[in-house]
């Protein structure tokens, strides 16, 4: 049996905000867990301040799972982005940088990045929300998959499948990559579908995410 495949767009240095004091919400008074920095409000309404220059590159994320990306990259996508629930959020900046090419936005359709038994789960003791770090070999479990050529990831990245790989590599936008990921029939980490809000939205490096494991 053939194995099939999807892949991950992500930016090369993988950079992000991915600290509390890099950005801001406004108002204040948006929802946020304290513990997991999960946005509990995903609307248009929602203003994100950037606190620190933004960078020149392609594609990155906010703590609260929000994407920020230039504009050569969303214009390219941006059929496919509608298409899986893309929130557009305003975007300014507190340190006086342009960000009138950057695009700031939630994704509403995410899957997750899966691994084996090892992999952790818990719950956020704060807002009991479910958190799932892969551990292992990552793969995609066709469960959890909508029927959408791109969706969301963890950490600034998209799930993409070969139509829009094809077009973004036409494309030859700088700093960005790309790679395969399996996409597997059964999970191999014991747990049966996960949804589309189970992935830890931090990097791998994060001090936040690492003060949960």
């Amino acid at each position: 049996m053939a194995i099939r495949t999807r892949f991950v767009l992500f930016e090369a240095s993988g950079y992000g905000w991915d600290r509390a004091e890099d950005a801001r919400l406004w108002p204040s008074s948006a929802q946020m867990c304290p513990y997991c920095n999960r946005l509990r409000s995903r609307t248009s309404l929602i203003r994100i301040v950037l606190r620190r220059q933004p960078l020149d590159r392609p594609l990155g994320s906010l703590v609260w799972r929000v994407y920020v990306m230039h504009e050569r990259l969303y214009d390219l996508l941006v059929r496919w982005l509608d298409g899986s629930g893309f929130v557009r959020c305003p975007l300014s900046s507190e340190v006086g940088q342009d960000v009138s090419r950057l695009v700031c936005g939630f994704m509403l359709l995410r899957a997750n990045l899966r691994a084996g038994p090892r992999s952790v789960f818990k719950y956020c003791p704060q807002c009991g929300d479910p958190i799932y770090r892969p551990v292992g070999r990552e793969y995609v479990f066709a469960g959890d998959l909508p029927d959408k050529p791109l969706i969301g990831l963890s950490a600034g990245e998209l799930l993409i499948d070969q139509s829009v790989r094809k077009v973004v590599e036409r494309a030859k936008i700088p700093k960005l990559r790309i790679r395969e990921v399996r996409v597997l029939d059964e999970p191999r980490d014991g747990r049966g579908v996960l949804g589309s809000d189970w992935t830890c939205s931090l990097p791998p490096d994060s001090e936040l995410r690492n003060r949960k494991a």
